[in-house]
């Protein structure tokens, strides 16, 4: 039997560590006499596995073996092949081994045919490698993938292109433009307050009166914030009467919050648009949002974090964290719904036995009562036959 070096091939080009290849080696029989044997395949000194029994005739065709081999994890590795077990005696031994040279093994644990040395995702599948921002993170991993500071899912739920961090193309970022969506503005309009400054400037020179005008402009701007303090008093009031549940505020009071349903609420940040650049939600399960005002649905009950994360002008971060516990024992939970259906099947079984043993018991007691009367009724007839009998004679 023979077998050569350039007669072994493998199943695959690429050899990365942790699949697995099928290795074939072509046999012939030189000889002049039928043989049979097989092939031992090792990786250094440790066999792998040994092939199938072939049988040759003399001088004829090649046949091919195989054995399946796990690519190991290292930075290489060869095969040995080795001619065995042949019958009759193989006299040449000179063509009964073969090493192949060694082969390079990528690592590459998430599967994606990229070597895990120059994957931009080591844990997450991605064969095209696309790095949108060029942060060395790829978008597949990449949880902000035009970093614009705002999330992809944020950016989602905007409405934003997450690929991009200029969406309205108007030269602003999108965590800096308050209108993403509208090239034709950027920023919030804010209506001031004018009543004061007519009352400091304006009226002191009509009057051209320091003191009494001073007088005048306190009075009216105590006013005016008297007047404020009422407009914010009948918002939460409004805002209590639309939930129909308490209204809570949070540890640092900026935002509040009520209770909808079993596991879901309702969120209002109280930050002014004016004070802040970045706002957004983190409600410890996996959801963002950054909507001022937002309804969340939680996953199941357990104890939760929600926190309102508020990014200055200067980039300052400033959270807010309110732990929520929703309770297992709620009504709409299905859990519970089972486990008080169950009991009401429970009752009903109970109450159904309770009852069909005292009517058992009833009837048996009225039997009872028919089978000692019936008995009364027989021991008077055997007397009134026995006492006429006894007449008969005499």
């Amino acid at each position: 039997m023979s077998i050569k070096s350039s007669d072994i091939r493998f199943s695959n080009d690429t050899f990365v560590a942790g699949e697995t290849v099928r290795i074939y080696i072509r046999v012939r029989n030189l000889g002049d006499t039928d043989i049979s044997g097989y092939i031992g395949f090792y990786s250094g000194s440790e066999l792998i596995n040994s092939s199938q029994v072939v049988t040759l005739v003399a001088d004829g065709a090649y046949e091919e073996v195989w054995v399946d081999y796990t690519i190991p994890h290292s930075p290489s590795f060869n095969i040995r092949a080795l001619v065995k077990g042949t019958s009759p005696q193989d006299t040449n031994s000179s063509n009964d081994e073969i090493l192949t040279p060694l082969y390079s093994i990528i690592v590459d644990d998430d599967g994606d045919g990229v070597d895990d040395e120059t994957d931009n995702c080591l844990n997450v599948s991605n064969t095209s490698q696309t790095d949108t921002d060029g942060d060395g993170a790829g978008d597949a991993c990449d949880s902000d993938d035009d970093n614009d500071r705002l999330s992809d899912s944020v950016e989602d739920e905007l409405g934003t292109d997450p690929i991009d961090s200029d969406t309205d193309n108007d030269g602003y970022s999108d965590a800096d433009d308050k209108y993403p969506l509208d090239s034709s503005k950027h920023e919030e309009v804010v209506v001031l307050d004018l009543i004061p400054v007519l009352v400091q400037e304006v009226i002191p020179e009509l009057f051209n009166d320091d003191q009494d005008s001073g007088n005048g402009a306190d009075q009216i701007e105590e006013e005016s914030e008297l007047q404020a303090q009422d407009q914010d008093l009948e918002s939460q009031t409004a805002l209590e009467r639309s939930s129909g549940s308490v209204l809570h505020v949070s540890p640092n009071a900026s935002f509040v919050y009520t209770r909808e349903n079993w596991k879901t609420y309702a969120f209002q940040s109280l930050a002014h648009l004016s004070t802040y650049s970045v706002l957004s939600w983190d409600f410890s399960d996996g959801s963002l949002s950054s909507l001022e005002s937002v309804s969340h649905e939680f996953p199941s009950y357990g104890t939760y974090q929600v926190t309102l994360r508020l990014t200055d002008e200067q980039g300052v971060i400033h959270e807010d964290i309110q732990e929520l516990t929703i309770s297992f024992f709620h009504l709409s939970n299905p859990f519970v719904q089972i486990i008080l259906g169950l009991l009401m099947v429970l009752l009903i079984v109970s109450i159904f036995t309770t009852v069909r043993t005292r009517v058992g018991k009833e009837a048996g007691n009225k039997e009872e009562i028919r089978n000692e009367v019936m008995e009364v009724k027989a021991v008077k007839k055997i007397k009134s036959v026995a006492k006429k009998k006894t007449k008969t004679k005499k």
